[in-house]
């Protein structure tokens, strides 16, 4: 994606508020996205149960945002295959984006 590109994406999150659910969000391409949601000054569920990813990533989202950026964060320890754990991740949500995978085919 161009530079532009991202702009003009970046500049549509940020003109409304939504309420975000990013799984997977303790990895790698997850915590990005929290960080880019959250800078962008949306509120943003995460869904992880941290087989792959990890916590130190969620500490660097947090340095790099802000605490009052942070305070919009909402973390749920859970895995995704849990029916329950999902309903309750999705209260409220108006975009989910699905990161969560296993970090291994075999698996």
């Amino acid at each position: 994606m161009n530079a532009a590109a991202h702009e003009q994406i970046l500049g549509e999150v940020t003109a409304s508020q939504r309420r975000w659910l990013v799984t997977g969000a303790a990895g790698f391409i997850g915590s990005h996205l929290l960080q880019t949601l959250l800078a962008a000054g949306q509120h943003v569920t995460t869904l992880d149960d941290f087989s792959t990813g990890h916590v130190r990533n969620y500490d660097k989202v947090r340095a790099a945002v802000g605490e009052d950026n942070w305070r919009r964060h909402t973390a749920i320890t859970g895995d995704i295959a849990d029916e329950a754990t999902c309903h309750a991740a999705c209260a409220g949500v108006d975009v989910v984006l699905h990161e969560a995978a296993l970090g291994s085919v075999p698996r």
